[in-house]
């Protein structure tokens, strides 16, 4: 199950790379914008609660989000030792 959250993360990353970067069309169209709302109400909450401690790292005009990177980390820990104890 964590293996999936984190593939959701990893997606909603880029989702959010895409989008700061105008690749994508805005507004999304119908199908593409429910599982984009769907894909946002599963990975907000630990993001949110993250980005609240940890403010973004700037580097000259970019603005590196850590929020990301620490919860893949935190989830692959986690991740490892589920299938350590056998989960």
């Amino acid at each position: 199950m964590l293996t999936v959250y984190i593939g959701l993360v990893v997606i909603r990353y880029g989702l959010d790379l895409l989008t700061r970067l105008r690749v994508m069309p805005t507004p999304l169209p119908r199908p593409a914008a429910l599982a984009a709302e769907v894909l946002y109400k599963a990975t907000d909450p630990p993001l949110k609660a993250l980005n609240k401690r940890i403010p973004p790292v700037r580097v000259g005009s970019v603005a590196f989000d850590l929020g990301f990177l620490l919860l893949l980390i935190i989830l692959m820990m986690l991740n490892a030792i589920v299938s350590a104890i056998g989960g």
